[in-house]
């Protein structure tokens, strides 16, 4: 009686080292992809997000599922992310707002760094420096002697203190050795509203807020971070152009995974994403809100733009004393 039960216990086992193994070779993915966002639908990260998931759902033969989880400047979905199963099926798609929290936010109950794979960067919303139509100044040049001169006399907008155009900001003033008097608003739109009535002087605004007004010929764009220039502004030099180098902070978008997510799952997403942002229906879909992809990121290169970035901010925010606590 003892031997067969000996003899049962060792086939159940074999069985169930059996299935299991069934179930560890078993091919990803077999069941819905959810890419959790961190803004709400119908603004700039939302259209990605959900280009990403039309472009990949088909190769890999699963539904691709766009869900908000919109609040804290991204960290109320970066949070669910971190704390997700490591399996491929939940990823999250976010802006620059998952760096600048990691060094703005000291309330996080997550590392923006430790825990989570990075993916890739898919879209840049490039920022271009922006005066009112009359500003005395008629190029770079002529801009920075101007304000050099008189220090915390003229103005910047920004859409609110710690985002990207704040930063740029910030960061610029460092490089050239200027100063100016920040004036936050809540959102871009007002701030962009002011800037053109000539309530303020000037903005380091993402492109998309303001390429709309610059065509119109309400604003004028005199240089703009990408380090080549942007094809969204033809005829706009950089500020490497400009002499002003490493002034290339983008408010970029991108597609992380929750830390530890087994490398070739990781492989397999990324070689998927990296074909839709190569197609130019995704190039043509995000010129419309002046945004550009990023076709040459890949999880290294953009984890280390990640752990890069991260101290730069901080570097910047020390220096310039901003905080948002």
């Amino acid at each position: 009686m003892k031997s067969m039960l000996n003899k049962c216990g060792l086939i159940l086992a074999g069985l169930m080292a059996f299935s299991g193994a069934a179930i560890a070779s078993e091919p990803y993915p077999t069941k819905a992809i959810t890419i959790i966002n961190t803004h709400s639908a119908g603004g700039p990260m939302d259209t990605v997000a959900r280009l990403i998931a039309e472009g990949i759902r088909e190769p890999l033969g699963v539904s691709v599922i766009v869900e908000s989880k919109a609040g804290a400047n991204g960290s109320i979905a970066a949070q669910y992310v971190a704390g997700s199963a490591p399996d491929g099926y939940t990823m999250l798609s976010t802006p620059i707002s998952h760096v600048t929290n990691a060094v703005l936010n000291k309330n996080l109950r997550f590392d923006s760094y430790a825990d989570f794979t990075p993916l890739a960067a898919v879209a840049v919303a490039p920022h271009a420096l922006v005066v009112r139509k009359d500003f005395p100044a008629k190029d770079f040049k002529e801009f920075v002697e101007l304000i050099r001169k008189s220090p915390n006399k003229y103005s910047h907008a920004t859409p609110g203190a710690g985002g990207s155009p704040h930063l740029v900001a910030e960061l610029f003033q460092l490089k050239t050795g200027t100063q100016l008097i920040h004036v936050p608003y809540k959102g871009a739109a007002p701030a962009v509203t002011d800037l053109i009535g000539g309530h303020v002087d000037m903005s380091f605004a993402t492109l998309g807020s303001v390429r709309a007004q610059i065509e119109a010929g309400q604003l004028r764009a005199l240089a703009v971070t990408p380090p080549n220039g942007t094809k969204l502004l033809p005829g706009v030099p950089s500020f490497t152009q400009l002499g002003v180098p490493d002034l290339t902070l983008d408010s970029w978008y991108g597609l992380l995974l929750p830390a530890n997510t087994p490398a070739d799952i990781v492989e397999k997403l990324h070689v998927e994403v990296a074909k839709v942002v190569k197609t130019p229906a995704y190039a043509e879909r995000l010129a419309t809100a002046g945004i550009e992809p990023i076709e040459d990121s890949n999880p290294e290169e953009f984890k280390k733009r990640i752990h890069d970035e991260i101290a730069l901010i901080k570097d910047v925010a020390e220096k310039a004393n901003i905080s948002i606590d």
